[in-house]
Parts: C-alpha cells; structure tokens; sequence
C-alpha cells in the first residue's frame, strides 16, 4: 500500500503509526482486489486464529474453509441481500471460525464495497472483531432470562419490574396465562395507562412506601371483573448504573387460596361454637397447667366449685381440683404429658353444696406437628345415667328374682305331672289310654319348653341362651310332634296336612328343645289365626352332606293373613298384626320374636309370605349336624349301670316332688334318707357317709345354699367331699344373697325325665 494520511479529531496519524494502532487493537483487515482476485490480510487476522502468516493459505478458500458449517447459510445470504440491495452500504454478519487448537472463535465481520470512477466495484475491504466474550456474556444473559422464564411458567405469578416513574421496565408472566400477551404488551406503558385509578392507586401506594422505606410492602385486593382475589407483593431493587430505584412487583391469584381459607375459617367457627354450645365440659391446659382454651361449660363448673372465674393463661386453682383430687390430677397430667389417655369418673361439689358424678376424659393435646404441648380434658355430668343405671339393675334383679320365684312354682307341679306320666308308663297301663298318655306327657314337655322359652327371653335378647345339641331320631320326634298338633288342630275343626321328605336323616344332633319350639310357635300361630281351611306343614331336605342335613320347615295357613305394612316388624317383641286384634283377645306377641331368635340361634334363616284374607307362608330353614345310629345306642344305654346300694341323701320339703324322686330311687334299688328342710339335710349329714346328695334349693329352716355350706363345714366331716346336686325348679340364682357357686358339684332343674336323673347320679357317683 502506497503511504498516505488519515485525519482523526484534526490529528494526523502516519501509516505506520495507524497500522501500530491497528495491530495494538486486535482489529484484523483485509482487502480483496475484485479485478485481480488478490488478497491482503493483516498479521492480526493470523493472530486471532493462532496461526502464523505463512501457516495458511491466503485465499478466499481458505476463509470458507475455516468457517463452521452452521453459519454459511447466513453469510451467503447477508451477502446476497447486500450485493442486491444497493441502500446497504455496510455488509455485516457474525461468524464462528476454527482456530489452529480446534476451537470455535465468534467473530464479527463488517465490510464495504469501493467502486471506481465509472462506478464498477473494485475493492471488497472490512474488519473483523474477535466478540467471543461479548457472546459469552449473551449467553449467560440469555440462561438467566430462560431461567427466569422457567421460573415464571413454573408459577402462576405475574412480576413487574417498575421504575419510579411508575414505568413498566419489565414484565414477566407465564406462558400457559391467557393474559400473557397483554401483560408482556405493558413493558414500557406507566401503570396508570394500563390499570384503573383504582389499582392504579393501590400499586402506586405500593412503590412509594417500598422506596421511601426500603423494606417488602404486601397488598391484598380484589377484582369485581374477574372475582378474583390477588396479593401483591413489593421489594426494592437499587440499578447503580442508572442511578434509580426499581421495585419487583409480585402479583399472585389467591382466590383458591382465599376460599380455602374461609371454609377453613367457617368450620372453625363452626367447631367453636360446638364447643361453646355443648353441655359437656372442655378445656386445655399447657405444660405448666395454664389454660389454652376453654368453654362455657367449663366456666360455669369452674365457678360452680371455686367461686372464681376461669381466664385463658390462669393456672388451674386447687379450688377447683379440690385438695383430695389435686395431686391425683397432676399424675393423670403428667400421664398426659407421656402420651397416654385417661379416664376416670369423680363426685363432684358445688359450693351450692350439690353433688354431681362427673366422668373425665383426659387425653393429649398436641400440635401440628403432633408434638405434646399439653392436655385436653373433657368431662361429662353422668349422675343421672348413672343413677338410672342403678335403679335399672335394681329393677332387672328384681325381675330375675319375680321370673325364677314364678319359675319354681310352675315347675314344681310340672315335675309331679312329668314324673306321674313316667310312673303311669312304667305301670303297663291300658293299650288304649297309651296314646293318651303320650299326648300328655308331649304336651307336658311343650309346656315346658314354653316356660323356658319364655324366661329365657331376656337371654336370648341378651344372646346369653346355650345351644345344647343332643342325639335323637328326628323322624320319631316329628311324628310325635304330629300327634300334637293334630289334636289342636282337630279342635277348631281345621285340616292338618303333614308332609315328610322320606329323604330325612334318622338320626340328628341339634337342639331338640329349640327346634319343638320352634314348631310349636309357627303350627300354634297357624292354628291361632284359622278358623276355617287347612293348614299345611312341609319338611324337605333341600341340600345334604355326610355330615350335614338342611332342611327347609314350611307352614303355610288360609287364616286371617298380615297386612303388608306390618310384615317388616312381624319378628319384632311384643307386635302383633294389626288384623289379629280384631279376631282375638290377649296375647304377649312374644312369639314369633322367641322364634325368630330361636331360628338365628341355630344358625337358621326365617321368613313369611302374606296375604290379607288369603293366609300366609312361614318358611324356616335349618343346618343340623347328621349322627350315626351307633351313637345313639351308646347313648340311650342309660339303665346299664346300677344304683344298687347306693346312699343317697335327699333334701326336699315338697312333698310330691319327694314322693317321685324316692320312687324313682328305690326302682333303681338306691337307699336314701328324706330331710324335708335345709337343717334336716345338715342334721343327717353329720351323723353318716353317703354317696351322693340331691339338694333342694327353696326349702324351710335353712335354704339349699345354707345347708350345703353346713354340711361342708360340718366337725364330723363325714360329707366334706361328697358330691352335691342342686335339684331345683329356679333358673337363676344371681340375686339370692347366699348364692355361691362353688357349693355345688352340678345342677339338675326341674321338671326332668327320670333317665336325665339317672344319668346324672351315676356320672357324679
């Protein structure tokens, strides 16, 4: 190049010195000789790319060469805009370029055309500008903002940036909000040009006192157009480049926020007022025995006993504890303070002089994180449940003792009737009064079984009625159940039709007792609400295994019916059909409900049909056990022992009853020795050794109890270990005074079959 002068601020600089100052900038040049193709780079332009003048080719090739691949698009085509384009006077692109270390060197371009008289291009020069940092800052920039734009989608918020001119500088808001644009729109707008006077108002409020004092400002408001509720936030940014403070404004939607909060707000009202409102006592005590919280309730138990007004951080006064339960509390609320509950019921005292039995509940009270801060109590007034309570269980003792005073009455002329029609059939009477004699001695078992049933009604309410299962032939027992019946049905002039599965099990293991009464009460119901037709009663075995026979018992009437508003409680105690008042008189409705129990006690299931006018349909379905024959001859072997000379001791004052069961043991060829009171029974006792004793339970002098307690304790101690048998017409002796249980070695209640006795002596014996 020929030497020339460049003038720079009116200063002239030799070539040598501008190329000094070139070469000092790092600025590299070159200039590309259109007509000549030539070529000239400075040694800057080598530099840059860490090679050496000499190291590579001088050419436009070579500079293409060295180009990365990505950016040669964008370079031909700012080119051919700038080549086409004759208001572009500069050409200027970015660039990466491969340095000699492999490397990738942003470069900056910029270049123009000279032309020469005619106007024809002849000379292509420009700079090139090493810019990596300059990129190496955008890029960090540029992480930043997506950063921060990850942040701001990840969220629901909306951020301002604004000056103290109430100037938009900037807006951030996710992409997902419908309002992005429009928000995104305000950057550069003041607030007043975009919000109301309102909000207008309240934002500018906000970026005054968060300047002026430099500390976090928060606002809430709400929307009317959107029904929204927002929380606005502030916090001060100072911009040491500029000279000014700036706020970054968060604005949060807390509507579900808010509305989560009133529902909270009204159940917690709701709650208190439960609390306050509830005749039970509630409070909460701290560590130190400070009252938490408390409500009305416990305000008037505290006055009431201590004269003193509770207050929310008072301890509780010993006044109120009392002096006797005070140190008893402090344990129960250190028990507390471990996690564990109590409760515990004390009489209290009013200073009205009024006494009260309260129950207490006192339980650990703890914080959200579940840790033990204290103590929550709540107390109940239960003197008058527990009052009632008492006169219940005085009134039930008092029932028990009528039932089994009621009880041993029938019984005890049941057992004559019983032991006479065993004593007739031992005699060989007449062929033709045994038939008689059969019905008597069922319906004399029915009658028992009824009493039974009915004494054990409250049992079986209570679910304290044992199933006792034994051996019998089921096909005897229901043809003798069928003689029954037919005699009560031929009375009213009904039709009685008995049908029997030939397909039944001989032999079956149940509850005999039960499942006559069961019978009974649905034959005697059909029977009862009759008056003319027939009455059916259907036994099948619907299903069998080796072990197990079900079997479905049907009895359907042409009576009366039920209407179908009463078949739902049909089963309930004490209810009757509304339509059988209009035909009878009297009646417990005990029944069916004994029934229904009875049913549901073997395991059964029944149910009924009806009609009004037309008659209903019972159907009970039942599992019995099967039993092999063998065991019933095992069974039934009753009279294969001998009572041959033993001595027994009998303690009974009822003369009849008496008569039988010395009857029955001298059949047996027993000795025995007749006390008719408890003193007799102790007198015999202690003069000889018997074998067995037989003990009345309601005799005169002394009861059985007492003289089964005199014989023990007798000096003589001949009869200190000799069995004792309770023979007696009474269920249950809980409420007798001398009662124990340990007196006797087993019981016997009356009426019995005299082989139930027998098997009885011989087991104890």
């Amino acid at each position: 190049m020929s030497a020339t002068t460049t003038i720079i601020d009116n200063n002239v600089f030799t070539q040598s010195e501008l190329n000094n100052i070139l070469n000092i900038s790092g600025v590299a040049i070159w200039e590309y000789d259109l007509p000549s193709r030539e070529l000239k780079i400075n040694d800057n332009w080598f530099n840059l790319l860490g090679y050496s003048r000499g190291e590579l080719p001088e050419s436009i090739s070579t500079f293409f060469a060295l180009v990365h691949p990505e950016d040669l698009p964008a370079i031909e085509n700012a080119t051919y805009q700038f080549l086409t384009n004759p208001k572009v006077e500069i050409l200027q692109f970015q660039l990466r370029m491969k340095t000699k270390k492999g490397y990738w060197l942003w470069l900056r371009n910029r270049s123009s055309v000279q032309t020469d008289i005619q106007g024809n291009p002849e000379k292509w020069s420009g700079s090139v500008m090493d810019i990596s940092k300059l990129k190496e800052s955008e890029n960090q920039v540029k992480k930043k903002n997506q950063h921060l734009n990850s942040v701001v989608n990840s969220l629901s918020d909306i951020i301002y940036e604004i000056d103290e001119n109430y100037t938009f500088k900037n807006c951030w808001i996710p992409e997902s909000n419908p309002y992005c644009d429009k928000v995104r729109s305000f950057k550069g707008q003041k607030i007043q040009d975009v919000f109301n006077p309102t909000i207008f108002d309240h934002f500018k409020k906000l970026v005054d006192k968060t300047i002026h004092t430099g500390k976090p400002q928060s606002f809430n408001y709400y929307s009317p157009k959107s029904q929204k509720h927002f929380l606005t936030r502030t916090t001060l940014i100072t911009n040491s480049e500029i000279g000014q403070n700036h706020v970054m404004m968060v604005v949060q939607d807390i509507s579900s926020f808010q509305k989560t909060r009133e529902k909270l707000e009204q159940k917690e009202s709701n709650l208190n007022a439960m609390i306050q409102n509830t005749s039970d006592v509630f409070w909460a005590i701290d560590k130190q025995e400070k009252i938490i919280i408390h409500n009305q309730a416990f305000f008037n138990l505290y006055k009431g006993i201590s004269g003193m007004e509770p207050g929310i951080g008072k301890v509780l006064d010993d006044g109120f504890l009392l002096d006797e339960t005070a140190k008893r509390w402090r344990l129960i609320h250190s028990r507390s303070l471990r996690g564990k509950d109590t409760i515990f019921s004390k009489h209290v005292i009013f200073l009205s002089g009024e006494v009260r039995l309260y129950e207490f509940h006192i339980n650990p009270f703890r914080n959200k994180d579940n840790e033990i801060i204290g103590s929550v109590v709540t107390g109940r007034d239960i003197d008058d449940i527990y009052t009632a309570k008492k006169q219940a269980e005085k009134v039930a003792r008092l029932k028990s003792k009528f039932v089994s005073t009621i009880s041993h009455e029938i019984r005890t002329p049941l057992n004559a009737i019983l032991g006479t029609c065993h004593q007739l059939e031992r005699n060989n009477l007449q062929e033709n009064l045994v038939d008689d004699l059969n019905i008597l001695q069922l319906a004399s078992d029915n009658l028992l079984s009824l009493i039974n049933d009915v004494l054990d009604f409250t049992k079986l309410e209570s679910g304290k009625v044992e199933v006792k299962p034994t051996v019998f032939n089921l096909k005897h027992f229901l043809l003798a159940f069928n003689q029954f019946t037919l005699n009560l049905a031929a009375k009213k002039g009904l039709t009685l039709v008995y049908e029997i599965d030939s397909n039944l099990p001989e032999f079956v293991q149940a509850d005999k007792t039960k499942i006559h009464q069961i019978l009974t009460n649905l034959l005697s119901n059909a029977i009862k609400y009759t008056e003319t037709g027939t009455i059916i009663l259907k036994i099948n075995q619907n299903q069998s295994s080796k072990s197990k026979s079900h079997i479905t018992v049907t009895v359907t009437d042409t009576g009366i019916g039920i209407p179908k508003k009463d078949l739902d409680g049909i089963f309930d105690s004490f209810t009757q059909s509304s339509t059988s008042y209009q035909l009878l008189k009297g009646g417990t409705g005990l029944g069916l409900s004994i029934t229904k129990n009875l049913v549901e006690l073997l395991k059964g299931k029944i149910g009924v049909e009806s009609k009004l006018n037309y008659g209903s349909t019972f159907q009970v379905q039942l599992p019995l056990e099967i039993a092999q024959q063998k065991n019933i001859a095992d069974k039934s072997n009753d009279n294969s022992s001998s009572l041959k000379n033993m001595y027994i001791l009998v303690a009974e004052d009822n003369e009849i009853n008496a008569k039988i069961i010395t009857r029955l043991l001298g059949q047996w060829e027993a000795k025995y020795d007749l006390a008719t009171n408890g003193q007799k029974a102790i007198d015999a006792a202690a003069k000889k050794k018997y074998d067995l004793i037989l003990m009345d339970i309601q005799m005169p002098v002394k009861n059985g109890f007492e003289a089964s307690d005199g014989i023990r304790k007798d000096a003589n101690k001949f009869n200190e270990n000799t069995p004792i048998i309770a023979l007696t017409a009474q269920p249950d002796f809980s409420f007798d005074p001398s009662y124990r249980e340990d007196l006797f070695d087993g019981y016997i209640l009356k009426p019995f079959h005299p082989d139930k006795l027998k098997m009885s002596i011989i087991d104890f014996l």
